[in-house]
């Protein structure tokens, strides 16, 4: 179940963690390495690039350019809105699927 997964997530600090290592990563470090202090913050600050960067490319592919291509104004939006319409059809299928209906 995905709310029980994130759950155990959550309870087990996985997103600390992650954030952890990720910061280790950005200075240099190993993941064997030590941790030093700031190394959740500046994993946070990677990891946020990261998101978005994806929803960036996201609002780019839905107005047919490529991810590569320049920035144009609201591509940012576009690619938020994109991926909640992604989600909430998501969402949808899912309980179509709980419930033995059909897709359509």
């Amino acid at each position: 179940c995905g709310a029980g997964a994130a759950l155990d997530d959550v309870a087990r600090a996985r997103p600390i963690l992650a954030a952890r290592d990720q910061g280790k990563l950005s200075r240099g470090a190993t993941l064997t390495d030590d941790y030093q202090f700031g190394d959740v913050s500046r994993g946070v600050t990677v990891m946020l690039g990261q998101v978005a960067n994806d929803v960036l490319v996201e609002g780019k592919t839905a107005r047919g350019a490529s991810g590569s291509d320049g920035y144009q104004f609201g591509d940012f939006t576009r690619g938020i809105v994109t991926g909640l319409q992604k989600q909430a059809s998501g969402i949808l299928s899912d309980g179509r699927a709980a419930r033995g209906a059909s897709e359509s």
